[in-house]
């Protein structure tokens, strides 16, 4: 793995959690904290803008509409329209084949990286917690950008391998 470039005065010691960021035009980027759990699509069922899973039952486990799901095979992340026992139902299509591994997280008013780390470099476009839009372009590969996105937006996004970062 390549090593990272860190902003001068930045301590990247910092932070305490990470995972693979899916940019989306709608899903918020979750908080770790907020996850609830992890599965798999049901093996033999695809519904338009559903998430079926027949071994898990979503109310109980607390998914709240406008949670964020990630489809974690296909790179593609919704948020919750609605929740039913075992049924989601969700504001994109992204569960468009039979047994896809997923995540769920409630979304709060700590959602959201507080940092990006860049795989490979581009552009990132996104709206930080602070709620202002930003396009930052020719991000360069191994960088960690230190600033706090509620959402990194697929369009526009041409930067690709992203980790979210996050503080204690």
């Amino acid at each position: 793995m390549a090593t990272p470039t860190v902003p001068t005065g930045y301590n990247i010691g910092h932070y305490q959690n990470a995972f693979n960021l899916i940019p989306s035009d709608s899903a918020t980027i979750p908080d770790p904290k907020n996850i609830l759990g992890t599965g798999n699509s049901d093996g033999s069922t695809v519904a338009a803008n559903k998430l079926i899973d027949n071994t898990v039952d979503f109310v109980k486990l607390g998914v709240q509409v406008g949670a964020t799901v990630y489809n974690l095979q296909a790179g593609a992340a919704s948020n919750v329209t609605a929740v039913a026992e075992n049924e989601l139902t969700l504001d994109e299509d992204i569960f468009t084949v039979v047994n896809q591994f997923y995540g769920v997280a409630n979304n709060s008013a700590i959602s959201g990286a507080d940092a990006i780390w860049t795989g490979t470099g581009g552009d990132i476009n996104g709206i930080t917690k602070q709620g202002l839009g930003i396009l930052i372009p020719s991000v360069p590969a191994n960088t960690i950008l230190p600033i706090s996105f509620l959402k990194v937006y697929a369009t526009d996004t041409t930067a690709s391998g992203m980790i979210a970062l996050f503080l204690a």
